[in-house]
């Protein structure tokens, strides 16, 4: 039996009020039980929805995470919420930092709670992950999907942020669970900040600190040097655990194939885009999508 994050929608709209109007969390809608948090924020986005609003579950039937894969998470026991924003002023050729940004939100978040998660960090392009020796590299303790409808044409507009498309930030974050509830996977194990620091998380807490930290950085994407810092960081998380002597093993598209062609290079870094450079037999390339396998 699990407490569910806020007990009455007069708890929600009190903790709504403890951010800034026009800023993330500003707006809070919490359902015990949902199909999609993103379902339910991508709706609300194409019926006019205000940015920063925020939409939560303790329960996730059909949760989902890239490449249509499931998003399992016991009830009650982590982070299921999704967050819509109207990025104004974020230029549109940018839009692909923002699953980056997301998980550097959830990541310094995390860190601030106990320095057994210090080292928790991005996995490009939108895993949450806390590196180890054992393969291939990492266990993941949560993940980021975004899904948007943007115009093609970068810059402000004069008409508003709600006539400039939108962007549906979908966060899926481990924190209480046990090992056994924690679902079995072919690829990196799973853990959560209970296992790793034996300390149960306070989900709201945990929650406030994520959305905080997204505003701010949202706020620097407008800005192009602060763009340029933010880059900085994320590379410093990733070069923390694949550094110039290991060789990180990934995959391209179409990822259906069987058996799935792997190559490996050295992580150089992340261009103006968001996009993954990595260096490979003496040539450097950028991509767009890939999907990181391990590091050796």
């Amino acid at each position: 039996m699990h407490t569910p994050l806020f007990s009455s929608s007069d708890d929600a709209n009190g903790f709504a009020a403890t951010f800034l109007p026009g800023h993330c969390g500003q707006r809070i809608h919490f359902y015990e039980t949902a199909q999609s948090t993103n379902d339910l924020a991508l709706e609300s986005a194409r019926s006019g929805g205000w940015h920063g609003s925020v939409f939560i579950a303790d329960t996730q039937l059909a949760g989902r995470g890239r490449r249509g894969r499931n998003w399992a998470c016991a009830s009650g026991m982590g982070l299921l919420f999704s967050v819509l924003i109207r990025p104004a002023n974020i230029p549109i050729e940018c839009a692909g930092w923002i699953p980056l940004v997301a998980g550097m939100a959830c990541a310094e978040a995390l860190a601030t709670k106990s320095s057994a998660l210090g080292g928790v960090s991005v996995k490009w392009p939108n895993d949450l992950v806390l590196p180890c020796p054992a393969a291939p590299g990492w266990r993941k303790m949560g993940g980021i999907l975004c899904e948007s409808a943007l115009p093609a044409m970068s810059g402000s507009t004069q008409s508003g942020a709600r006539d400039r498309g939108y962007v549906v930030i979908g966060i899926g974050m481990n924190l209480n669970q046990t090992a056994e509830m924690l679902p079995e996977t072919e690829k990196a194990s799973p853990t959560s900040a209970l296992i790793e620091t034996g300390k149960y998380a306070d989900r709201k807490a945990v929650l406030k600190d994520v959305l905080e930290r997204l505003d701010t950085l949202l706020c620097q994407m407008e800005d192009e040097a602060e763009r340029i810092n933010i880059r900085d960081d994320i590379e410093g998380m990733m070069r923390a655990w694949m550094p110039a002597s290991k060789r990180i093993v990934f995959r391209l598209p179409p990822f259906d194939l069987d058996p799935m062609i792997e190559r490996s290079g050295m992580f150089v870094g992340l261009d103006s885009f968001g996009r993954i450079r990595i260096l490979s037999d003496g040539v450097e390339t950028a991509y767009a999508d890939a999907e990181i396998v391990g590091v050796r």
